[in-house]
């Protein structure tokens, strides 16, 4: 149950990544890559693990501390992905 919570939530996330608009260059260099990471952990042929979470969770908090005025929908997009990893223990 929690992993397909999880799918959901990063489901909605890479909605919002990709109708967020009006980014600076390093605002989009560090959405793409959270994108990215994204479409790793999403694909449901490759095996993601532990670290793929991780990493996936630093960029977040990286992005909420960025983001957390000028995109609230996004960082609350974000939010509940880093709540969904944390109760899986991730």
């Amino acid at each position: 149950m929690q992993q397909q919570e999880l799918n959901e939530m990063l489901q909605k996330l890479h909605q919002e990544l990709s109708s967020t608009k009006s980014l600076d260059e390093s605002s989009k260099e560090l959405l793409l890559d959270i994108q990215g990471d994204l479409d790793v952990i999403l694909d449901e042929e490759q095996e993601t693990g532990e670290e793929d979470h991780q990493s996936l969770s630093d960029k977040l908090r990286d992005a909420i501390d960025e983001y957390e005025e000028s995109h609230p929908n996004l960082v609350i997009a974000m939010k509940h992905v880093l709540d969904s990893l944390a109760n899986m223990g991730l």
